[in-house]
């Protein structure tokens, strides 16, 4: 996820989109995204939240990594 959420934009909490293509080995399987396509908390990827686990990996960053978007 460390890398992953570059290859998105935050357009507010629970709402990420792509703008670069690029995929996610996630616990579901892998998940493959195309730019322009946005992810929102609540729409799931078979049981996975990937908007969710974008806003994790961002409020993770705002706390001990505070320029890390700059």
């Amino acid at each position: 996820m460390r890398l992953f959420i570059k290859n998105f934009a935050r357009e507010g909490r629970g709402v990420w989109l792509c703008t670069r293509a690029c995929d996610y080995d996630s616990p579901v399987g892998t998940i493959h995204v195309v730019p322009g396509t946005t992810v929102m908390r609540g729409v799931r990827v078979g049981s996975f939240d990937l908007a969710a686990a974008l806003d994790e990996e961002y409020e993770r960053r705002e706390r001990f990594e505070p320029s890390w978007h700059a």
